[in-house]
């Protein structure tokens, strides 16, 4: 069973910050999801929210402000370069782009390690957006995508095909049996989130899941393996 921390280990440590990182690299994680923003002043940063919250009622829209502003806001708020930088390739890094978010930035970040010696599979590429991921494939096309489909198998492996990928996300409340096998069984890495139970993952591997997506990877060191293995 391959093990991918969500957002770090968002059950251990601050979610998408270098701290729930290091934990997931601690545990021995193979890849690291985290999401997306882009800045006011056109610096990735690790954010799920289109809105910075700090404790209280205050709310910050990340697209308009600065890095240095946000930051003032949350002292952790790591850019997607320190991610890479702080990760040095000890576990692949899933960026999943939120839809319509600004990708040009994202893309140059990726092109400039790539220029420093990093992979393009030191990296993947996941979102909900296909557009967004079209204009992945055209820039850095030896980078690895992901669809992120929650509900729907048929939409996943619709646009999967489109993309060229077998990489598929879907959330756990959509997964049974009969999904699990039937992706499977067509070739596709399903992955499942965010899947904190190791028994029902343990049961679902035996029906074809691929991976699983979790904020506690410290509750499935028991299934980690290396995926290649698995194939």
């Amino acid at each position: 069973m391959y093990i991918i921390g969500h957002r770090g280990a968002k059950g251990l440590a601050p979610e998408n910050t270098l701290a729930s990182f290091a934990k997931a690299i601690e545990l021995g994680v193979p890849e690291i999801e985290c999401d997306i923003r882009v800045t006011a002043d056109g610096i990735p940063v690790l954010e799920h929210d289109a809105r910075l919250e700090t404790p209280g009622i205050n709310k910050y829209i990340v697209s308009k402000h600065t890095l240095a502003e946000l930051q003032t806001y949350r002292p952790d708020l790591p850019t997607m370069a320190e991610a890479i930088e702080f990760t040095a390739r000890r576990a692949i890094i899933q960026f999943e782009l939120k839809p319509k978010e600004s990708i040009e930035p994202i893309i140059d970040c990726i092109k400039t390690y790539l220029a420093k010696g990093w992979t393009e599979q030191d990296f993947l590429v996941s979102s909900r957006d296909v557009r967004l991921l079209r204009r992945v494939k055209q820039q850095v096309p030896g980078v690895p995508l992901g669809i992120v489909q929650p509900w729907s198998s048929i939409l996943a492996v619709w646009h999967a095909r489109k993309l060229g990928t077998k990489r598929i996300s879907m959330n756990e409340h959509a997964l049974w049996p009969p999904v699990i096998r039937g992706l499977s069984q067509r070739g596709f890495d399903l992955c499942g989130y965010s899947m904190n139970d190791p028994k029902r993952a343990a049961k679902w591997a035996r029906h074809g899941l691929f991976a699983v997506i979790t904020d506690y990877p410290d509750r499935f060191t028991a299934l980690k393996s290396d995926p290649k293995s698995d194939k």
